[in-house]
């Protein structure tokens, strides 16, 4: 039996209409709207807690030694999310960071949690590294119960399902760069399918270790005057950034009829490949 809307509008616009992040420079979504609207400035020299980058952290080549990175990454509530303080150590903080924001969502959307619960609401997350597995590593911790799945990238999706008790998809998109709009736009073909009456998306980045830049380097990702020129002729590289955001979307349809605030409206999402051509 199909669980999808007979109603369903492979054209429907796509409501945004509860949305939290944290980003370089900026708390919050509102601040980093202000650090845009000022033209400011988030790229800084790496912090000394996540390694010296005054080391010859690579034999052959200067490795970046700035970034756009965010604050707090070790603060967590742990027995909020019903996550003990021994096992919340195991968890990668990408894990952490975007239980956060995704509750924060869930409230600018004005949407009571409990009210969730049970329901066809999906979570879609873009996720790459496991900087967090490659310290623990380094530093000798050895492997728990916990760490298994701790620092795998689909469980951040998962987590997220399982706290808030969603009946949707749940899943972690890899694709490089393009990670977290390629999850929003499998989370809108659901919407405009009828898969699903709503969808968490978001997406999560933390530089925890040099190992990543390193690579980088190696085949000239990397600005070597950390600074972005984007199509410019001057370009010659890009910076690494964090940050960690989530939008709670449904279709505009169902957003309205609910009274919701719109955020804003997506209207024609894409997923391809240039097939190295």
């Amino acid at each position: 039996m199909s669980t999808q809307d007979s109603t369903t509008d492979p054209q429907e616009p796509i409501a945004i209409v509860g949305m939290a992040g944290r980003f370089p420079g900026a708390a919050d979504v509102d601040s980093f709207w202000r650090l845009l609207v000022a033209r400011g400035d988030a790229i800084r020299p790496v912090p000394a807690e996540r390694w010296d980058a005054t080391a010859q952290l690579d034999p052959e080549n200067t490795v970046q030694a700035v970034g756009g990175f965010i604050d707090g990454i070790d603060e967590f509530d742990p027995t909020f999310f019903g996550i003990s303080p021994r096992e919340a150590e195991d968890i990668d903080p990408q894990h952490r960071l975007m239980l956060e924001v995704t509750w924060q969502a869930v409230e600018d959307a004005d949407q009571p949690a409990s009210s969730l619960r049970g329901s066809r609401t999906g979570v879609y997350v873009g996720a790459s590294w496991h900087d967090y597995e490659i310290l623990r590593k380094e530093r000798g911790a050895l492997a728990t119960q916990h760490t298994a799945v701790g620092n795998a990238l689909d469980v951040i999706a998962a987590r997220v399902s399982y706290f808030l008790k969603l009946k949707g998809p749940s899943l972690t998109v890899e694709t490089g760069c393009s990670s977290s709009l390629v999850a929003l736009h499998l989370a809108c073909q659901a919407l405009r399918n009828g898969e699903i009456d709503g969808a968490l998306v978001g997406g999560v980045n933390l530089i925890l270790a040099p190992d990543v830049s390193v690579a980088l380097t190696r085949f000239g990702g990397l600005s070597p005057d950390g600074r972005c020129k984007t199509f410019a002729a001057s370009a010659n590289g890009f910076v690494r950034g964090e940050g960690v955001i989530a939008v709670y979307v449904k279709t505009l349809a169902r957003a309205l009829a609910a009274g919701d605030r719109i955020h804003g409206v997506v209207g024609g999402p894409a997923g391809n490949n240039d097939g190295g051509g």
